[in-house]
């Protein structure tokens, strides 16, 4: 089910206190989360984002690649000074332009798999950050870069909802699944897609992708995976300190496909502040 319902909040929440325990209403409904639509712009409305087309770097600045691979796929562009100004509690730079890169398989016809559950494809996936007061050109892919059709991106605010098994659900207080169960088939209809979105809980098509990035980042950092799959600070870093910068749909508009009709998902993290760096971005995907 989408994150996203097209029931207003007022409607969630009194549908919440009426199936719920009291403590887990409270609770749960303290843990809905805002979040950025994003929808094709109308004509001089303020753009959240751009994807596709060709993006605008630095003067001089080299091409992202992933090395011993080739040149990554520029996806897209988001505007940080209107989300600052838009989404509460966005953590991340509050002026400039953020430009997201992708390995697509594009150069390699797919041979090299990105994402956190591969900790050696890291680089497979960047983020640059593009100062607002530097000189930066329009530049072309490198041949055979995958160049997805641009689009302009408006964005509304939204309410989020976690998913019934989603670590937000599961760590309830006074939790009743039958209640939970209850309540969740009574929320409504889920928004259609395409979801790109900015911030609030994504759509996913396996375990939750802040669970999956945190469990990879344990991968790099030295733990095995039966270490990983028990440590605790892997579920507090998914839950508390992984924000979502970007869920990128698979669109038709964009000509984008993600496997099987599947997402991207860049995570921003909390802990690295407002002043950007390389290693506050975390990146994985999943297909439908």
């Amino acid at each position: 089910m989408s994150a996203i319902l097209d029931n207003p909040p007022e409607v969630v929440a009194a549908l919440a206190n009426r199936v719920l325990p009291p403590d887990a209403a409270r609770d749960w409904l303290r843990r809905l989360q805002r979040g950025l639509l994003l929808r094709p712009a109308d004509d001089g409305e303020v753009l959240v984002a751009e994807w596709g087309g060709s993006p605008l770097l630095p003067t001089g600045c080299a091409w992202p690649e992933w090395p011993g691979h080739g040149p990554l796929s520029y996806v897209g562009a988001l505007h940080c000074q209107t989300i600052a100004y838009r989404l509460p509690g966005y953590p991340g730079p509050a002026t400039d332009t953020l430009a997201f890169f992708f390995f697509d398989g594009s150069v390699d016809q797919g041979s090299a798999v990105v994402g956190a559950f591969n900790p050696d494809s890291r680089l497979g996936a960047q983020v640059m950050w593009i100062p607002a007061d530097v000189d930066s050109v329009e530049v072309s892919a490198p041949q055979g870069v995958r160049v997805y059709r641009p689009l302009a991106l408006a964005g509304d605010l939204v309410t989020t909802v976690p998913r019934p098994d989603h670590l937000a659900v599961q760590q309830l207080d006074d939790q009743d699944p039958v209640a939970v169960e209850r309540l969740y088939a009574r929320l409504g209809a889920a928004q259609p897609g395409p979801n790109h979105r900015v911030g609030g809980y994504p759509d996913y098509f396996s375990v939750p992708p802040e669970l999956e990035v945190a469990f990879g980042h344990a991968l790099r950092s030295g733990l095995t995976d039966e270490e990983a799959r028990g440590s605790p600070a892997i579920y507090e870093e998914a839950s508390q300190d992984l924000f979502l910068l970007a869920q990128i749909d698979t669109d038709a508009r964009l000509g984008s496909v993600w496997g099987d009709g599947g997402c991207l998902y860049f995570f921003y993290r909390r802990s690295a502040g407002p002043v950007f760096t390389p290693d506050a971005i975390e990146m994985t995907w999943q297909g439908g």
